[in-house]
């Protein structure tokens, strides 16, 4: 007989002895299988590619906005969730993967959130995922970024009164190399008098045709951001509307003679 087969009865008593040891300890193999399950059970919410998970998609139209008072989420709702966190990491870079680690900002049960503690003048990237009562939960948005702006842009330089006629005065200036999206222009009818708010544009010139004709007025021009921020003023100077026989004052009309008893 060959050794081959003289260790075979004692491979075949060994795997005896183990299915006895098994059936011996069904009560403890029980045991540890629902410790198995739970815990696979509770990893099924942390996979969103879990072929049971109704949240296989991640929240759509993630949108942030910046405002000089708080960062403005929103996004819109998934039929199967619940709930949504709101995840934030300080930005540290323009890529984006340039940021730091993400912590858990609120759990809510809308499609918006209003960030009213960000830092001021701090970037910040945002990311959302949904929930469900079952434990699931979405892929996450892509990151958008968001800033909390608190600073006013350069105030505009060099502002000129390139033209004075009938028609109006016309100003012109530089933008200061600032981020400002839109100048307001203001006038007054004296250096220490009230400004008055005559007009915004989006260029870098202005024709104000409102003023009284013969009227010396001074302006200064403003520049404001995407989020509202105004910039201190500009250099002022004077402009008058040119007086034509139009525009100029009309003289009184005689008055009849008094007829006489």
């Amino acid at each position: 007989m060959s050794k081959h087969h003289r260790l075979r009865p004692a491979a075949v008593a060994s795997a005896a002895a183990v299915v006895i040891l098994a059936l011996g300890f069904t009560g403890a193999a029980h045991a540890a299988a629902p410790a198995t399950a739970a815990s696979s059970a509770g990893r099924v919410g942390d996979d969103p590619d879990q072929p049971d998970n109704p949240l296989y998609d991640a929240p759509e139209s993630f949108h942030v906005a910046s405002s000089r008072e708080a960062v403005s989420l929103s996004w819109s709702k998934l039929s199967a969730a619940t709930a949504y966190e709101v995840y934030r990491a300080e930005a540290e870079g323009t890529g984006p993967d340039e940021v730091g680690p993400y912590a858990l900002l609120a759990t809510v049960s809308t499609d918006s959130y209003v960030d009213d503690n960000a830092d001021g003048d701090v970037e910040y990237a945002y990311k959302v995922r949904a929930l469900d009562n079952a434990g699931h939960v979405s892929p996450y948005t892509e990151p958008r970024r968001g800033t909390r702006d608190t600073v006013a842009p350069f105030a505009p330089r060099e502002l000129t009164c390139v033209r004075e006629d009938e028609r109006g005065v016309t100003l012109t200036w530089r933008s200061g190399d600032s981020d400002a999206v839109k100048y307001v222009v203001y006038r007054a009818e004296s250096p220490n008098a009230r400004r008055t708010k005559v007009g915004s544009t989006t260029s870098l010139t202005f024709r104000d045709t409102k003023g009284e004709p013969g009227l010396t007025y001074v302006y200064e021009v403003r520049g404001v951001d995407a989020v509202g921020n105004e910039s201190g003023a500009s250099n002022g100077v004077t402009g008058t509307k040119s007086v034509t026989s139009a525009t100029a004052p009309k003289a009184p009309a005689a008055s009849p003679p008094s007829r006489q008893r």
